[in-house]
């Protein structure tokens, strides 16, 4: 994902699974940042915006440490 995204910065589908990918390995704040690009760059993607959405709501609670 990361060589897609050195060869084309634009592209909101590799920013989309970078996005689980970080949220996998539990960099949620970089995770949010991802698919935040990917709706960015894609806005009127459904699966970006649901990304976007999730991953803020899932992350929330772990950024404020509860």
């Amino acid at each position: 994902m990361l060589r897609a995204l050195e060869l084309n910065p634009n592209l909101a589908e590799a920013y989309h699974f970078y996005s689980f990918y970080l949220m996998v390995r539990g960099r949620y704040e970089e995770a949010v940042d991802a698919a935040k690009r990917a709706h960015e760059l894609d806005p009127l993607s459904l699966r970006g915006k649901c990304s976007y959405c999730r991953l803020s709501q899932r992350s929330a609670p772990l950024r404020r440490g509860n």
